[in-house]
């Protein structure tokens, strides 16, 4: 499944892109259910496993071209077990988007494991 940008998430998206509002780190989180068409951090339940911490996206960290914007792989690390359905992008309190693991989801076993994330935002002309 593709990354879906809800609605605020495609404002914010673009305002940073021009630089009308003053942009912030975003934030990677996993989630391990969400409703079918979640437009807000309400309608996904995030990951609380032993271990799992939510990590900011620095944007010095960004890799930028002509046709995409790329942030380098993320290690989720989590020591007990839980269900992974996916990861969103949020900045603040705010819902930017979602994905669910293609292959997914993953279920960490109760001695724990490891999820690795890189996200690719590509542009299209």
């Amino acid at each position: 499944m593709a990354f879906t940008f809800v609605d605020v998430g495609k404002v914010i998206n673009q305002e940073d892109l021009v630089n009308k509002s003053n942009p912030g780190n975003y934030t990677m989180i996993l989630y391990t259910a969400r409703g079918a068409s979640p437009a807000n951090l309400a309608n996904i339940t995030e990951a609380t496993a032993t271990g799992y911490a939510e990590v900011d996206m620095l944007g010095a960290n960004w890799v930028i071209n002509a046709t995409s914007a790329a942030y380098p792989q993320v290690s989720f690390v989590l020591t007990s077990e839980e269900s992974i359905l996916g990861f969103a992008i949020k900045r603040d309190a705010v819902l930017i988007g979602w994905e669910d693991f293609s292959d997914g989801p993953y279920v960490i076993p109760a001695e724990g494991g490891t999820i690795n994330v890189t996200f690719t935002q590509n542009y299209t002309a």
